[in-house]
């Protein structure tokens, strides 16, 4: 008897492959190249202030290892994996975005001044914008800026007809709490709210008399925290300004190394 025979009947027969349908190999393979990057993404200076997310998403990878093995016959166990794997890229993709919004606001209006200037003369309805905005005109809460990311929004009005002096302040400030009585002055606004960042703000000005339109910023802007701006228009005229500023959550774009420069 040949030692060919001779082991093929003590030896069992081990197959090449494992049968997995065409699905569960691709829902595999997908998952295993998450996994593998995932946990460099997490090595990106956003996570400097965000290691609860870097934390949670080497935990799912962890146990996708651990129960690796199974997925190729448990389906369910597959499939809670492949939720589990994707929240966690989720999150982890929403912060480098949100760090990438911060960085390219930074780079353009960082240390930029923003001292104001003047409407030309007319009817015509004229903007003045700084930061990123919205092109979205309702008045919501949240809106879409131009490049995609939801930020709130606020809105002052003034009406400047008879009134004196023809300046005045437009004035929007967060704050975590109220140290001081409502303001019932149409032109300032003043939010009880977590610290935000603002990200951007427009100015507009409609009358139908001629004569320049002049403001300036007082203090704040893009940013900031808060915006002051000095709005002048013509004296015994009527003037209808606009501002509308768009702000997000400092707790969701807290990065120092950004915003500390």
């Amino acid at each position: 008897m040949s030692l060919t025979s001779l082991f093929s009947r003590v030896l069992p027969t081990v197959p090449n492959t494992v049968p997995v349908s065409r699905e569960v190999f691709d829902t595999l393979h997908s998952l295993e190249v998450a996994a593998f990057n995932l946990p460099y993404d997490c090595l990106h200076p956003a996570f400097e202030r965000y290691g609860n997310i870097a934390r949670d998403t080497r935990a799912v990878v962890e146990r996708f290892g651990t129960h690796r093995a199974s997925f190729t016959t448990n389906s369910t166990a597959l499939e809670d994996a492949r939720r589990s794997l994707e929240d966690a890229a989720g999150n982890v993709r929403n912060l480098l975005v949100r760090y990438r919004f911060m960085e390219n606001l930074v780079k353009e209006w960082g240390g930029r001044s923003q001292i104001g200037g003047k409407f030309k003369g007319g009817a015509a309805d004229q903007k003045w914008i700084h930061g990123v905005v919205s092109t979205e005109t309702q008045d919501t809460p949240q809106v879409s800026l131009t490049d995609g990311t939801v930020a709130f929004q606020a809105t002052i009005e003034v009406n400047t007809r008879n009134i004196l002096p023809h300046t005045h302040l437009l004035r929007f400030e967060c704050r975590e709490l109220q140290t001081v009585s409502t303001s019932e002055d149409p032109s300032t606004l003043i939010l009880t709210r977590p610290p935000c960042y603002i990200v951007g703000w427009t100015l507009s000005c409609r009358t139908k008399q001629p004569g320049p339109k002049i403001f300036s910023v007082i203090s704040g802007g893009v940013l900031g925290s808060n915006l002051t701006i000095n709005v002048k228009g013509p004296i015994f005229r009527q003037a209808d300004w606009r501002c509308r500023i768009y702000f997000v959550d400092r707790e969701d774009y807290n990065f120092p190394h950004l915003t500390s420069k």
